[in-house]
């Protein structure tokens, strides 16, 4: 028979599992998501770099055909410098982007949640046997079990460690209210 203790542990450690899954593709999505926003910003920020330069270097520029020299020398020079602006904010998103290398954490991301999830079938088994009735499984055999599983554990979310990922409180805590109610719902019978 396996003890009460030994099984609050098989259940947290579910527990644990479920929420780093959630995180980890919760992050790469986000992660996703914040290249295509400053991939976006770069492009319109470099679209209306051209339009400027195009715009100032063009003679006799038709939006600016009723008004005088000087306000047309003012104007061409706000739209220089606007288009400047844009030229350095495209060189320096641009730069954080590299440097940032959202794309690979998202994959890094992915990895870890799919690792992540074949981890949680094997939690998923475990815990079925606990609940046969005709287990013949002990308490010493669910902690060595349960410890292998640990192993894992770790060994997967070192990866992002490794590799630097985002540590993000707040999404966490989101995954770990998630993890909860999906673990709730799925074992309510037990």
């Amino acid at each position: 028979m396996i003890s009460d203790e030994v099984r609050n542990y098989v259940w947290q450690d579910m527990l644990d599992t479920s929420r780093c899954i959630r995180y980890y593709n919760d992050l790469r999505n986000k992660l996703l998501k914040q290249d295509s926003r400053i991939r976006n910003v770069t492009f319109f920020a470099g679209l209306f770099s051209i339009i400027g330069v195009v715009a100032t270097t063009t003679s006799g520029t038709p939006f600016l055909l009723n008004v005088s020299d000087s306000i047309e020398t003012v104007l061409k020079s706000t739209i220089a410098l606007i288009s400047l602006i844009g030229v350095v904010v495209c060189a320096v998103l641009s730069e954080w982007r590299s440097r940032k290398d959202f794309k690979y954490k998202a994959k890094i991301a992915a990895f870890i949640g799919i690792n992540l999830g074949s981890l949680d079938v094997e939690y998923s088994q475990l815990w079925g046997e606990l609940n046969l009735d005709d287990n013949s499984l002990n308490n010493s055999d669910v902690l060595a079990q349960r410890d292998r599983l640990l192993q894992k554990l770790t060994e997967i979310t070192k990866i992002g460690m490794e590799e630097r990922l985002v540590d993000d409180g707040k999404l966490n805590e989101q995954s770990a209210k998630d993890a909860y109610l999906e673990l709730e719902s799925r074992y309510a019978t037990e």
